[in-house]
């Protein structure tokens, strides 16, 4: 599924369901920010740290290599 800028989308997850807009287009296996995230902040997709964040990243915003450093590299 592609998710085109502007789509609005259901988040659904353990005590929590809410919808909102997506900020870019997100192509398959890509991930959006659900929240906010701080230059600095760990990234977590599905309860593990998978990077840092490299910019601040709005609610709704893609999450890929541009604005995350892999935590998983040479481990």
């Amino acid at each position: 599924m592609f998710i085109e800028s502007g789509d609005k989308v259901e988040v659904i997850g353990p005590n929590i369901k809410y919808k909102m807009t997506v900020n870019d287009s997100i192509s398959p296996g890509h991930k959006f920010a659900v929240a906010d995230v701080n230059l600095g902040e760990k990234i977590i997709k599905y309860g593990e740290v998978i990077g840092e964040a490299t910019l601040s990243i709005k609610r709704g915003s893609h999450v890929h290599i541009h604005n995350v450093q892999s935590v998983r590299i040479g481990r």
